[in-house]
């Protein structure tokens, strides 16, 4: 049930993010300054991002370290090296980084995936926690249950309902309490200290032993899945940006200007691609060298996302056409857009697959258009001089 809200929820967002007055109420920046008040959702990126006023709406933002001290009345999803949460959430929190921490309140779920996650004592969360990380230090509140797959678990707060964990290590300190039943999979005991409260039962499940996952855990897989493809597609389009950003920028204006060219391209080279992956694996097998096997590999995979790459620059300018006045000298925030939209429609079951075929094909094609005007240009250059 929950997985299909979730799904739900992302197919809404998009046809709201699609929505031309909705992105004429989006806010494109890098701080809101303290005492300050933004109507509508907000966009933040940058090395160091500040949410220190109030946001009526809700906070997209990416950098390397992302504070949120303020009041957001919607939801924040955030992808930085450290997301830390201070203020208030209305909504819910979708976060991940090598760090996230949260000292604030949020009033709704936080899905968390990072190396750590660390719930302080003044930290309140109204429902579940969701989370995929090495090491959890919970000493907060949690009013909803607690799931997920953690390395190392020190519990020492408080959940309200159910705890349902694949852990490697569990340690329940004297002043935790839990609501409901406290379930986890592991190949050790839990440390359970005099004084821990746990609801009905508790139990382990051996390593081995079968399991389905809960519609929790399967709405933190997706929503994952989301966080992945963006900060895949967004981090290449980012580096190609920053130290290369004629190839892409061409790229994304041949598939502008000729998108018909590049369909009929990347169908060509969709075709060919199969007959020459084929002869580098037969020559992979007959010479044994297993390095041509990994670059073949790499390149392939890397062909894929620089594909989605293209794709996701040129979506994302034409979204932000009603902004363009507003946003001229922004190329990066097109491209995290267009990420953005790549990775929700990627989350639909249904549409997933198509997507992704459609996106290879046309951003492949584009790169080898961008390729031949390239040369062609070179060689006209050539004959005049």
């Amino acid at each position: 049930m929950l997985t299909r809200v979730l799904r739900a929820g992302m197919l809404v967002g998009l046809a709201l993010l699609l929505a031309p007055g909705v992105a004429r109420a989006a806010e494109f920046r890098a701080v809101v300054g303290p005492g300050e008040t933004v109507d509508g959702d907000v966009y933040l990126a940058g090395a160091t991002v500040r949410v220190e006023g109030q946001v009526r709406g809700d906070v997209f933002a990416a950098g390397q370290t992302i504070l949120v001290t303020g009041r957001v009345e919607g939801g924040v999803t955030a992808a930085g090296a450290t997301v830390s949460i201070d203020g208030q959430v209305g909504g819910g929190v979708r976060a991940a980084g090598a760090m996230v921490r949260v000292a604030g309140q949020v009033q709704r779920d936080l899905l968390a995936s990072a190396g750590q996650v660390e719930i302080t004592p003044a930290a309140r969360i109204g429902g579940d926690l969701v989370v995929n990380s090495g090491l959890v230090t919970l000493d907060g509140q949690v009013g909803g249950s607690v799931t997920g797959t953690v390395g190392t678990v020190q519990l020492n707060g408080g959940v309200g309902r159910d705890v349902s964990l694949v852990v490697e290590s569990l340690t329940l300190g004297p002043s935790s309490r839990i609501g409901g039943v406290l379930q986890y999979r592991s190949e050790r005991e839990a440390s359970i200290a005099s004084g821990a409260q746990v609801g009905t039962n508790r139990g382990r499940v051996p390593s081995g032993a079968p399991s389905s996952p809960t519609p929790q855990e399967q709405a933190f897989a997706l929503a994952w899945g989301v966080v992945r493809s963006f900060l895949a597609v967004a981090g290449l389009g980012l580096v190609g940006l920053l130290f290369a950003p004629g190839p892409l920028i061409a790229s994304r204006e041949a598939l502008r200007r000729r998108p018909l060219a590049s369909l009929v391209a990347g169908l060509v080279t969709g075709l060919l691609f199969p007959v020459v992956l084929v002869v580098l694996l037969i020559l992979t097998f007959l010479l044994a060298q297993l390095p041509l096997l990994v670059v073949t590999t790499a390149l392939v995979v890397s062909g894929l996302v620089a594909a989605g790459t293209v794709v996701a620059f040129w979506l994302g300018g034409i979204l932000s056409g009603p902004l363009r006045s507003r946003i001229p000298a922004w190329p990066w925030l097109q491209l995290l857009l267009g990420a953005l939209v790549l990775a929700l429609l990627s989350a639909v079951p249904w549409l997933n697959l198509l997507v992704a075929v459609v996106v290879a094909v046309i951003g492949l094609g584009a790169v080898m258009v961008a390729l031949l005007e390239g040369r062609r240009a070179a060689a006209l250059g050539a004959a005049t001089t």
